[in-house]
């Protein structure tokens, strides 16, 4: 009897030191639940109409997908076919610390995606020279990175898990993407003639064979959502895998 006992207790201490080496997520009483079907169909409806966007693109401008342009376009259909391969593959029966996780990562997406709208909208009808313009585009950008940071603190805080904070970081980035392209691509058709007039003096169109202005600022867009398709996601997952190892680590010394 004593013996059986002392197994029972040791087997009992481990199991402790096992959940305290792998805390379980973090209830938020506070935090909506969002359904990863739900999610996912929101994910793959973005990506959807990003292409069909990109689809009408060049059946109205066929010009654009000439030459080297042909490049940036490809990339980007690249990128929103990877964001929907990812979108599946992490939403696809996900456990609890995935689910909180991801819930921290649409979150922070939609208000990175509403902060890269607002900036968009701000070069598109403002013009504040160069030195203003800088500055605020980098005020922009720190603001941003500074938010994945705090994805990936968040998510790896949510989640108890390193991986699942940088994550949310990710997601946060495609999500925010997602949201922002067919802004820009709403805002490039509504706003043309403006656009025209800041693209007429632009060294890459002056540089450029394509002559045509409205499609030069068609491709304009498409050439931007392709740059920034991949490297937000590079940034968000270097930034947020620095905000997930302090919250890990933050986590672990509140158990410990």
């Amino acid at each position: 009897m004593g013996t059986y006992k002392s197994e029972r207790e040791h087997e009992q201490s481990r199991s402790r030191t096992e959940e305290s080496s792998h805390p379980a997520p973090r209830s938020d009483k506070h935090m909506p639940v969002v359904s990863m079907t739900w999610l996912r169909k929101c994910m793959l409806i973005g990506i959807t109409l990003g292409l069909f966007l990109i689809g009408g693109s060049l059946l109205l401008y066929p010009s654009i997908a000439q030459g080297t342009r042909l490049l940036s376009i490809a990339l980007l259909i690249i990128a929103l076919l990877c964001y929907g391969g990812i979108s599946i593959i992490v939403t696809w029966k996900a456990g609890p610390a995935r689910q909180a996780a991801l819930q921290e990562g649409t979150r922070f997406g939609i208000l990175i995606g509403g902060i890269w709208m607002f900036h968009l909208v701000l070069e598109s009808l403002i013009d504040m020279g160069r030195t203003a313009s800088t500055i605020s585009s980098l005020s922009i950008f720190v603001l941003i990175f500074l938010l994945y940071g705090v994805t990936g603190w968040r998510g790896a805080r949510t989640s108890g898990r390193f991986l699942l904070g940088a994550l949310a970081a990710v997601w946060s980035a495609m999500s925010s993407f997602l949201l922002l392209l067919p802004f820009a691509f709403l805002l490039t058709y509504i706003l043309m003639p403006r656009l025209m007039q800041i693209l007429a003096t632009d060294y890459e169109y002056l540089h450029n064979s394509l002559r045509d202005l409205q499609a030069y600022s068609v491709y304009n867009t498409l050439n931007a959502g392709s740059s920034h398709a991949i490297e937000t996601v590079i940034v968000a997952l270097l930034l947020g895998s620095l905000g997930a190892f302090l919250g890990s680590w933050r986590r672990q010394q509140v158990h410990s």
